[in-house]
């Protein structure tokens, strides 16, 4: 009969409480439970992380596979099980997980069961209260500012239309089980087993920035849960590497330099991934991917692979890349449009492109 642990994550130093109860397979890994958490409590995946022990604190259990910044190194957490701590002789209840090591948020992690069920499954919702914070908020203080423009529409810090902007409708006290089930709930684990991840360790200069660091993880754990060989997740965190020493980049949000450099990896090996795929996969921009991904291919002086290569003018790219590039550069600069021109000129000039991008694609105009 299958076993799994019922598990309680609460995030430490906020009240009233936000936690989630949930059950994770027996053989699950601390991967498995760093992408249950981040779902749970809507974390965006951007960031650092590590498990310790309850006691003594900051004893490392698993974490981000060390790139040589890290003050204390980790074991990846990909081939770390969680019965190596909550089952068997001198088994725990309780360890602490650690988000984003500027904003430091820390969830503390307790076993509260360990039960057999008569279904297969990887994890399971059970219940929790109360929405996570935004993704970098600015950790405990920064969440009681954003608390406090709920309840008063006052914001400590003067600026309260771009703090309303930002959260974007964000309540504290807002918890939909159902809703929070469909996105959390999986037959199956994303994350590939232990002897499929990639933990070759990879080396970035001392003092580079944390969001670029951050892209490093980001590769690995998304093109591992889009099923790209470790190989080429090597690759990909190596091409990374390579350009931050040889480009310098300035720091942006990690998601657009990973979904670039993805798709570099795609065009070098003759991969049938497209711009738009990545963009989605990384939750950023087809427009941001294509003006990042030149700059890399550039700085390296990429080549394509030599059979069949999706390289700069292959006509599969054209046709399915650049329509999208131009809608979505369209769409961004519309506000500009209508500044630069009267609001009639602008969705004259918008329909007009997208009659283009229509004819470029075959469709019936």
């Amino acid at each position: 009969m299958p076993r799994y642990f019922e598990l309680e994550v609460s995030l430490r130093g906020i009240k009233p409480r936000i936690w989630r109860r949930f059950q994770l397979a027996e053989d699950a890994t601390f991967l498995h439970l760093h992408q249950a958490i981040q779902i749970a409590f809507d974390w965006e995946d951007y960031h650092l992380f590590g498990f310790y022990r309850a006691q003594p604190y900051r004893e490392p259990l698993a974490g981000t596979p060390d790139d040589g910044l890290n003050e204390v190194e980790s074991p990846d957490a990909a081939n770390v099980p969680l019965a190596g701590t909550f089952a068997g002789p001198g088994a725990s209840k309780r360890c602490v997980y650690v988000y984003d090591f500027g904003d430091d948020w820390t969830h503390d992690v307790k076993l509260r069961n360990i039960v057999d069920r008569d279904e297969h499954f990887h994890r399971r919702l059970l219940a929790g209260a109360r929405s996570g914070p935004p993704e970098d908020t600015g950790g405990l203080c920064g969440y009681a500012r954003l608390v406090e423009f709920f309840e008063t529409g006052l914001d400590p810090a003067g600026d309260p239309e771009s703090l309303a902007d930002w959260i974007e409708g964000w309540r504290p006290d807002a918890f939909d089980l159902d809703a929070a089930r469909q996105r959390f709930d999986a037959d199956e684990p994303v994350y590939p087993p232990p002897d499929h991840a990639t933990a070759e360790p990879v080396a970035l200069p001392p003092g580079t920035d944390p969001r670029l660091v951050e892209v490093v993880d980001l590769l690995r754990q998304t093109m591992a849960g889009r099923g790209w060989h470790h190989d080429l997740i090597d690759e990909a965190r190596a091409t990374w590497v390579d350009f931050v020493e040889v480009a310098n980049p300035k720091p942006r949000k990690p998601a657009i330099y990973a979904a670039a450099i993805e798709y570099c990896v795609a065009l070098a090996n003759d991969a049938d991934v497209s711009q738009t795929d990545v963009a989605e996969a990384y939750g950023t921009s087809v427009a941001s991917v294509s003006q990042t991904w030149r700059q890399v291919w550039d700085a390296l002086d990429l080549d394509v692979a030599t059979e069949g290569a999706g390289g700069l003018m292959d006509e599969d790219n054209i046709m399915t890349d650049v329509p999208d590039l131009v809608l979505d550069m369209i769409d961004e600069s519309y506000d500009e449009l209508v500044m630069m021109a009267d609001q009639e000129a602008a969705e004259t000039l918008v329909q007009i492109v997208r009659r283009a991008v229509a004819l470029v694609r075959g469709d019936v105009v």
